[in-house]
């Protein structure tokens, strides 16, 4: 393991660890032994990786333009969660491979901008439904611990089907809001 990596880890600095794997995952693209350093890295530190942000980049690594690989990997700085870095890694990967991967696709700041622009306004609709979807279902299974409580089996019947409605209209949002995802990416 590298030694700068290894004091890091020994300190427990995060911020340095976490600042340490961007880098080698940037600088030695493709070497076997670097993948095993930042798998152990990951590996001995709990707590390494913070919640996600939400952050949408593109739907796949293919997706990426180079600012948005650049903006990612100063995104990694402020909040440096499992989905993004795995992005980062990835997107690497592919330059590691193909270092003009990335140059056919759409380079400017501008284009780079709409995408993410018409990301958000895809996922905008789909957010206040899916939060509707979760409101019924939390009504739905208040209703079934009540049905549950006073012992009315029709209360609790409706309490079930309630949730199941819920679930249906969450995952109906969840399957629109990916769908225009990829009609944003792809257009």
């Amino acid at each position: 393991m590298k030694k700068s990596l290894q004091e890091a880890i020994d300190s427990a600095d995060k911020a340095r660890i976490r600042s340490l794997l961007t880098d080698m995952a940037a600088d030695t693209r493709g070497n076997a032994a670097v993948v095993d350093d930042i798998t152990a890295a990951v590996a001995s530190v709990p707590g390494l990786f913070e919640p996600d942000d939400g952050k949408f980049y593109a739907v796949s690594a293919e997706m990426m333009t180079a600012p948005l690989i650049d903006s990612l990997r100063q995104d990694l700085d402020s909040n440096f969660s499992l989905p993004k870095f795995r992005l980062f890694v990835e997107t690497q990967t592919i330059l590691h491979r193909d270092p003009k991967f990335y140059s056919h696709l759409m380079q400017e700041s501008d284009a780079a901008g709409l995408i993410t622009e018409s990301a958000e306004a895809a996922t905008a609709g789909a957010g206040v439904f899916s939060k509707i979807a979760f409101a019924i279902m939390a009504v739905g299974v208040a209703a079934a611990v009540v049905g549950i409580c006073v012992s009315l089996k029709f209360l609790l019947g409706v309490g079930i089907g309630v949730v199941m409605l819920g679930s249906a209209l969450a995952y109906r949002a969840i399957v629109s809001r990916d769908r225009r995802m990829q009609a944003a990416a792809g257009a």
